[in-house]
């Protein structure tokens, strides 16, 4: 009996060890996994403050950034209200003026004093007190002077309808000869319009005025389409770049060819519709749109006084 109870005893004494050097064990396994979760939990404070810092940082330079496209585009706006103040009282002008036509040499005025037109609707420079003379009616003596802006150039870029028809209706006006017609086109042409008359075509043509007219149109006359115009309209958007008074003109230009027989209020209507369309930040666009613009210019004057800080 006394054995057995010393075994029964001893087996329980190796439980009892073997219990205790289990709780030892836990207890190590969970001060290494404290140590662990401490670690990590560092490193995760030390991960998540450089990610606020680099956070920061980069909302600091977004701000920065859109405050400088802010900028521009404020510039941009002003520019353009500029320029279409410039054109109203161009047109003005233009009205009041015994002939409105604009194109027009005056007398000594060389045509490599002139700038080049590429096709960009921008406002034309002072074209200086150059004058024509025109005879008074009823008065075959008298004569008065009318100012006249300056002769457009021709580099092969822009619209060849744009540049030649002004000319047409000068030269009808000011009854120029064949000879002059001849001389004042072809000083008119600059770079590649300039190149394929001097170089590609043969004297005889550039004798003849129908002939050099014909060439000319055939060479440069645009051979699109109103479906095509259209298309380009339906997709033409304001470059992040893009200067805010040539996307005007590329719109308006662009209604014109698209809806050739539309009325001014609805090309206006038209124009409008495609120039928010095409701006890119959507809350200036409502808040232009809340201002019900009529037209492409009260669009530009309510955009810039929503840009002024």
């Amino acid at each position: 009996m006394k054995s057995e109870f010393t075994r029964n005893l001893r087996i329980t004494v190796d439980e009892n060890t073997k219990v205790k050097d289990a709780f030892s064990d836990l207890e190590r396994e969970n001060r290494r996994l404290d140590h662990m979760l401490q670690d990590t939990r560092q490193e995760a404070d030390t991960e998540i403050q450089a990610m606020r810092r680099r956070l920061h940082d980069q909302t600091e330079a977004m701000e920065r950034e859109r405050e400088r496209e802010l900028q521009a585009m404020r510039n941009e706006i002003s520019d353009t209200r500029s320029a279409l103040q410039e054109e109203r009282r161009a047109r003005t002008t233009e009205q009041q003026a015994p002939t409105s036509d604009p194109w027009a040499v005056a007398s000594g005025h060389h045509p490599s004093q002139s700038p080049i037109y590429t096709g960009t609707h921008q406002s034309p420079p002072d074209p200086g007190p150059r004058q024509m003379s025109v005879a008074q009616p009823g008065n075959q003596c008298g004569r008065y002077d009318v100012p006249l802006p300056r002769q457009m150039l021709y580099d092969g870029k822009g619209s060849y309808e744009t540049f030649i028809r002004p000319f047409i209706n000068m030269a009808k006006v000011c009854k120029w000869s064949n000879e002059e017609k001849v001389f004042r086109l072809t000083n008119s042409l600059r770079g590649e319009a300039a190149d394929y008359v001097f170089n590609q075509l043969d004297s005889g043509v550039r004798a003849s005025y129908y002939d050099l007219q014909h060439a000319l149109a055939t060479r440069f006359k645009e051979r699109r389409t109103t479906a095509s115009f259209l298309v380009e309209l339906e997709s033409r958007k304001l470059g992040q770049k893009e200067k805010l008074i040539e996307y005007v003109a590329d719109i308006k230009c662009l209604v014109r060819n698209s809806y050739p027989t539309a009325d001014g209020v609805t090309l206006d209507t038209i124009g409008l519709r495609h120039f928010l369309r095409g701006i890119c930040d959507q809350q200036m666009v409502l808040a232009v749109g809340m201002k019900n613009p009529q037209s492409i210019e009260e669009a530009c004057d309510i955009l810039g006084n929503v840009q002024k800080p």
